[in-house]
């Protein structure tokens, strides 16, 4: 009896910690140029640290990283396709690499997700604006 006691509090804890809340990253779409990532690492607490890199980029450029909700395939004469709706960006430049990289806290007490998309853009030897669009990622704490 005691063994099937054990057993059955060790079920019970082992679904209790597989039920705990998760920070999850997902890459989807296709890129035109750039390539995103996302990852987190713990802060201790349940609280996360979000990591952002940004690669393949057009070196010394400018970008801005949208954070949108809805999922949507918009395509560009260019061949780029946008896949979030942009709600907020981050700007950032573009290091002669062709890299850039950001991090922001996620708070424990935070639940839900965004779906992250980069543009890079710069003006050509005429002025005209090009752009390059990258994957999406989404990234979540559910």
């Amino acid at each position: 009896m005691r063994a099937i006691c054990s057993l059955l509090s060790l079920a019970l804890l082992s679904g209790a910690l597989a039920a705990q809340p998760a920070y999850t990253t997902m890459q989807y779409g296709m890129s035109c140029g750039p390539v995103l990532d996302a990852t987190f690492t713990s802060l201790g607490g349940d609280n996360a640290q979000l990591n952002v890199a940004l690669t393949k980029a057009w070196p010394k450029s400018h970008s801005l990283t949208y954070w949108g909700v809805n999922n949507i395939v918009y395509p560009f004469p260019n061949g780029c396709t946008l896949y979030t709706l942009p709600v907020w960006q981050h700007p950032a430049m573009i290091s002669a690499e062709g890299e850039s990289t950001w991090q922001r806290a996620w708070p424990a007490s935070i639940y839900g997700y965004f779906n992250l998309q980069a543009a890079v853009f710069r003006f050509d030897a005429a002025g005209a604006l090009e752009f390059e669009l990258s994957n999406a990622v989404r990234i979540a704490h559910e």
